[in-house]
């Protein structure tokens, strides 16, 4: 939910983030609530990829998990 915000973190140890921006942190947090903004910031930080790998992966195993059901629910 906070992938903008800890984007922008990481960011900042390279020179840019939150030393280049006043008031900055509170830009990223406000848009880091809209999940869309988390790809965005990836496609400029190069971890789209990555991202996107992260999230099929999320889904096939929640696909997978709501096709078998656990042993102890009957």
């Amino acid at each position: 939910m906070f992938g903008g915000l800890f984007m922008t973190i990481g960011a900042t140890f390279s020179g840019a983030g939150f030393k280049t921006a006043p008031g900055g942190a509170m830009i990223a947090i406000l848009l880091s609530l809209l999940p869309i903004y988390t790809y965005i910031m990836a496609t400029y930080d190069g971890t789209l990829a990555a991202l996107l790998l992260a999230t099929v992966a999320a889904f096939l195993l929640w696909i997978l998990a709501r096709r078998r059901p656990l042993a102890n629910q009957r």
